[in-house]
């Protein structure tokens, strides 16, 4: 006898989507890591400067945009009071926002990276705050409060896109 109600399937099949989604993102994300390796290219080593700068423009790009959906999510959830939303939509809107704040971080250590490729023609200054950017975002994303500070890492981390996008 089935003794779920419809909203608990609904719930059960959410669920389930998003461990999924989460497993293929992480699967994706080491088999990224794994035809590095095999290329023999190393996050570690210094890049030489063209290529730390090319891929430094396009990574600026997509971090701006990780941190535009960000911005939106919670612009959006401002708009529709807490208790007008659905559990389920809170649960999604959460999950997606964790999901765009691990791409962001991915995109922000590799920015690091690069930076560091280019010291000293990079201020040491802006290569810390890249670094400072990168801790605090791995902390909120490690957050039982998230999004709670977020606004403020979101608004933090976009000065200092902006600022390399035009330096």
């Amino acid at each position: 006898m089935n003794t779920s109600t419809p909203d608990s399937s609904a719930e059960q099949a959410l669920f389930s989507s998003m461990a999924l989604f989460a497993s293929l993102a992480a699967a994706a994300r080491l088999w990224q890591q794994a035809r590095d390796r095999q290329a023999d290219r190393d996050p570690t080593t210094q890049e030489p400067t063209a290529l730390a700068r090319s891929w430094l423009a396009q990574a600026l790009l997509d971090l701006e945009r990780h941190l535009m959906r960000l911005r939106l999510s919670r612009a959006q959830a401002e708009t529709v009071r807490a208790a007008e939303e659905s559990r389920l939509v809170t649960v999604v809107r959460r999950y997606d926002d964790l999901m765009v704040l691990q791409q962001a971080l991915h995109l922000l250590q590799g920015v690091h990276q690069r930076l560091l490729s280019l010291y000293p023609a990079v201020e040491e200054q802006v290569v810390e705050e890249a670094r400072i950017a990168y801790t605090e975002g791995q902390a909120l994303l490690e957050s039982e409060t998230f999004p709670l500070g977020a606004e403020a890492w979101v608004e933090a981390t976009m000065r200092l896109v902006q600022h390399l996008r035009h330096e």
